[in-house]
């Protein structure tokens, strides 16, 4: 069926051919300006933390792929709606459209495609306490999709055959994930989504299922302009030969078969040790040397974070993953029968055991002490006990990081956490009442591991550290994580008797942006003093730039050239800000706007949508700052929370801080200056 179907879809494409005379460009003319061009629609939330390869990942790493192999650079033409895909594409704007794009005998009329470059299954979901279902079981209730989509004419060709089945249609541009949200969270009983869009979104939830598979088979292709038959015929050979081994899921392989494949997937925990998303990137101790890694040697990288009670050394076995880079400390006694291989080591680092301030301890006989069961330090304690000591060792649940080991201790549910220094570093400005209270054993070193049949791959990771541990780079991203002072002191003193009532001498430059945007210059002077403390030539540990710690992608979003330019930096980052505000609902009142636009600009927008998703969940207010969307930002520092979030575990403590600071600041300054807002 699925073989027939492909051949049906082909042959109305060289039927019909498309319509129109379409412009396009020949491959002689694509060789020679050495560069593809691949529209696409534009992402309007940030991408959320990737867990495992997502639909549109897979299809860029193909992308890459096929550019490499004919020497070309790709050119994106991002797009605000999918409705303009075609029409880009018919007047020449570009040569391929890839964006999960179903293949249908309406669209071939236009357009001719690619061989499939994935087969999907679409699928009614609910939520996951939901029983499977019949066709006939959904009569009387309504499933709502994105208006615009294939999904509609799915749903219109059941209803004909199952008359009483409601059909709601969301707006057009609402994303799959949006409506499986809602699904999980109970706002609506049932959405329709591709198998592809459905998987990515459970790498992360648990909420929702599928209850009924549509028996159709669907074909993901590659849109091209009708005349455009010899770059369709250089693109479908070249699936032919990469398609076998891209798209297998469970691969076990060493180098060469990495490398042909183009993408190197890193198993991984979520969290502020390992990888986690910070001011919309993606970032991590571990993930920028995976990110070296895989650039050193010009690969993609993939990071895959697998559920919290599933070993890490059980998906590297299964070919689910190629490599272990999670903060694993090196054993001290390797095991020879064992089927990982663990790789030159790198960072020093020292278990210890924290505790609350104040406290010390010279044994550890009679402490109850928690520590993650998959650790070296459990193991260590274990030995302890076994060897006579009284330890009282507690289990941590599992996936717990070390973070939320040392928020136990601080918060005062456990005396002790066995972790290991580098992480007490990572977090020590949010608990400054945990201390080192005691050693266990000598310093040991992280490792990435393999598998024992990756001897290649390993041989690869150990000429990799030893040509870049404590190099510059290395040196620059290990005091970028693990420096006492990597962030900059947030306590705000002012004199209120300020006599010439002047903040900084960039006043000027924040009235005159302040006022354009409509926000109160005082208060974009306490950002200001909270981001840089009015030095305009500083550069953070994580990127940030100038007077409002502009990133990188951010200085390029707004147009800012001169990113320590004051006056360029100012404008920028104040109409960013006012950019974030606009995105939240017009009905929330203002100084919560302002909370959440401030909560945007230093932790990501989407963190900020994470803890207003899980504010209704939680019969809060999404639209209330003080203690509602406040206090669900402080929960996705919790493994529990953040694994079921779309944009993972934040720095939640840090982006709740900023917050209020900067209020505190800003009253204070509006009172000094005599300003009337």
């Amino acid at each position: 069926m699925r073989v027939r179907n492909i051949y049906l879809l082909l042959l109305l494409c060289c039927l019909y051919g498309g319509s129109g005379h379409a412009a396009y460009r020949t491959m002689e003319q694509i060789r020679k300006s050495g560069v593809i061009r691949v529209v696409m629609t534009r992402e309007f939330e940030i991408d959320q933390l990737p867990r495992r390869q997502t639909p549109r990942q897979y299809e860029s790493g193909l992308l890459d792929n096929l550019a490499k192999r004919l020497k070309l650079k790709i050119e994106y033409v991002y797009l605000d709606s999918f409705e303009d895909v075609f029409p880009t594409l018919l007047k020449g704007q570009g040569d391929i459209a890839a964006d999960n794009i179903t293949i249908t005998p309406e669209r071939i009329k236009q357009v001719i495609f690619s061989n499939p470059v994935a087969a999907v299954t679409e699928h009614i979901v609910g939520r996951a306490d939901h029983v499977p279902i019949s066709i006939q079981q959904l009569k009387g209730k309504t499933v709502t999709v994105t208006r615009g989509t294939t999904y509609v004419d799915t749903m219109k060709e059941l209803i004909r055959k199952v008359p009483g089945i409601k059909l709601r249609q969301a707006v057009k541009g609402m994303e799959p994930e949006y409506l499986l949200d809602m699904v999980g969270r109970g706002a609506i009983p049932y959405t329709v989504a591709d198998s592809n869009y459905l998987e990515s979104f459970q790498s992360y939830r648990s909420d929702v299922k599928s209850v009924y598979k549509f028996p159709q088979e669907r074909y993901i292709g590659w849109a091209m302009p009708p005349q455009a038959k010899e770059l369709r015929d250089v693109v479908n050979l070249f699936l032919k030969l990469e398609l076998p081994v891209y798209q297998q899921k469970k691969f076990i392989g060493d180098w060469e078969q990495i490398v042909r494949r183009g993408y190197i997937r890193v198993l991984t925990r979520n969290s502020p040790m390992t990888y986690y998303l910070h001011r919309g990137q993606r970032t991590g101790f571990e993930f920028e040397l995976a990110k070296k890694f895989a650039d050193t040697n010009k690969l993609r990288l993939v990071m895959v974070t697998p559920p919290d009670d599933e070993p890490l050394e059980l998906w590297l076995r299964l070919g689910r993953g190629d490599l272990i880079a999670a903060d694993k400390i090196l054993p001290e006694n390797i095991d020879a029968n064992s089927k990982i291989s663990w790789c030159a080591p790198y960072a020093p680092v020292q278990m210890v055991v924290v505790a609350g301030k104040g406290k010390t301890i010279s044994s550890l006989d009679n402490c109850t002490v928690i520590a993650r069961k998959d650790s070296a330090q459990w193991r260590f304690l274990n030995r302890l006990r076994n060897h006579g000591s009284k330890v009282k060792l507690v289990a941590a649940p599992a996936g717990a990081s070390e973070f939320e080991l040392i928020s136990e201790v601080a918060d005062g549910n456990i005396e002790c956490a066995a972790i290991d220094n580098l992480s007490l570093l990572v977090v020590k400005d949010s608990f400054p009442n945990v201390n080192e209270v005691f050693k266990l054993g000598k310093e040991r070193r992280y490792a990435w591991c393999v598998r024992k049949d990756q001897v290649v791959l390993k041989n690869k990771v150990d000429a990799f550290f030893k040509e870049y541990y404590r190099s510059a780079f290395y040196n620059l991203t290990y005091r970028k994580y693990y420096s006492p002072d990597k962030h900059v002191d947030t306590v705000m003193k002012l004199n209120g008797k300020n006599k010439k009532a002047t903040i900084s001498k960039f006043d000027e430059i924040i009235v005159k942006h302040s006022n354009k945007n409509y926000f109160p210059w005082c208060l974009i002077a306490a950002q200001i003093y909270q981001e840089s403390r009015f030095d305009p030539n500083i550069k953070a540990w994580d990127g940030g730039m100038g007077l409002m710690q502009l990133m990188p992608a951010t200085a390029k979003e707004m147009g800012c050239d001169k990113p320590f330019d004051p006056d360029d930096n100012v404008r920028a980052g104040v109409a960013y800000l006012n950019k974030l505000r606009s995105r939240t609902p017009s009905d929330i009142d203002g100084i919560d706007r302002i909370c959440f636009a401030l909560a945007g600009y230093n932790g990501g927008y989407g963190h900020l949508l994470d803890a207003r998703r899980l504010a209704d969940q939680m019969n809060l207010d999404s639209k209330r700052w003080r203690d509602n969307v406040e206090k669900t930002y402080k929960l996705l520092s919790r493994r529990q929370y953040a694994a079921k979030a779309r944009y993972g575990y934040c720095r939640s403590d840090i982006i709740t801080a900023y917050v209020n600071d900067i209020l505190t600041r800003y009253y204070h300054y509006r009172q000094a200056t005599g300003a009337s807002r």
